[in-house]
């Protein structure tokens, strides 16, 4: 899920990168997106906020 920090709301449109898998959050600001590697990070994309790159974990 993808939240605005300040406000905790949900934001809807942010685009989710993963290697060269792309998807977008829903009006929730919920997402799913499959990863090749556990190792991967996630990019997140959204006019207006700051490009932050996410770890996934193992």
């Amino acid at each position: 899920m993808v939240i605005d920090r300040s406000t905790k709301q949900p934001i809807q449109g942010v685009f989710i990168k993963a290697a060269l898998v792309t998807t977008r959050s829903s009006q929730l600001g919920q997402f799913e997106i499959t990863i090749a590697h556990p190792t991967d990070s996630l990019k997140k994309i959204h006019p207006g906020y700051q490009t932050r790159f996410v770890a996934t974990g193992k």
